[in-house]
């Protein structure tokens, strides 16, 4: 089957029949949590808000942003070593090393910056994407008290049973996290990084995508 044979086939994944089951599925849960809890519902209101403040913690148009960043910095470190700079990156070495083979085989300056790129960017990605996650989680807990965050979850499975909660969980992930926050940034990551396979050679006319397939 072919997955992009229409235009609006490159714009959505997730059917809208999906995300409004879900949000049928968000209530009707909640609605039945709470009336069990009686007295206690406020302890399912204010689990509630704490979730969906974490969730909205980073919005999309930053994380994708904060991706598409990621990669520009990639491509400045390559400009800088390609300009004879030194780094104290990681990744320093592998980008010399993919550089000097380039600049052997091709004259333009941006087919091998585009080269190397798409030659560490499995690594480089990596990279970006542990440190991105680390100092995310870490300022989010200075928004959320995730120990009172678990003390709400424990305390309403005890009355309701953990399988509920559980349930509830994943009706909150279906309806609020359509893109979680990894997603949103590597594609912000994928969107500057499609500009080097898509770089035409001048010398060859050839584009980066091509000139990689045939190197052997």
């Amino acid at each position: 089957m072919n997955i992009f044979k229409e235009n609006i086939d490159f714009l959505k994944d997730i059917p809208l029949d999906a995300v409004l089951k879900a949000d049928e599925e968000f209530f009707s849960v909640m609605k039945s949590i709470r009336e069990r809890l009686g007295d206690k519902k406020y302890w399912l209101d204010n689990y509630v808000e704490r979730i969906l403040e974490a969730i909205n913690y980073r919005q999309a148009s930053e994380c994708s942003e904060d991706g598409f960043k990621a990669n520009c910095d990639l491509r400045h470190l390559c400009i800088e070593i390609l300009n004879g700079d030194e780094s104290e990156h990681l990744l320093y070495f592998e980008i010399k090393e993919a550089m000097e083979k380039y600049r052997n085989i091709y004259q333009e300056y941006e087919t091998v910056r585009s080269l190397t790129m798409i030659t560490v960017f499995s690594e480089y990605m990596k990279i970006a994407v542990n440190g991105y996650l680390q100092e995310t989680a870490e300022n989010l807990g200075n928004v959320i008290d995730s120990i009172k965050l678990k003390e709400y979850f424990d305390n309403i499975s005890a009355i309701v049973g953990e399988r509920e909660m559980e349930r509830f969980n994943l009706a909150i992930k279906c309806r609020f996290m359509i893109a979680p926050v990894l997603s949103i940034y590597l594609q912000g990551m994928m969107n500057d990084y499609l500009y080097c396979f898509l770089h035409r050679d001048r010398e060859t006319s050839r584009l980066v995508f091509q000139l990689l397939l045939d190197e052997n």
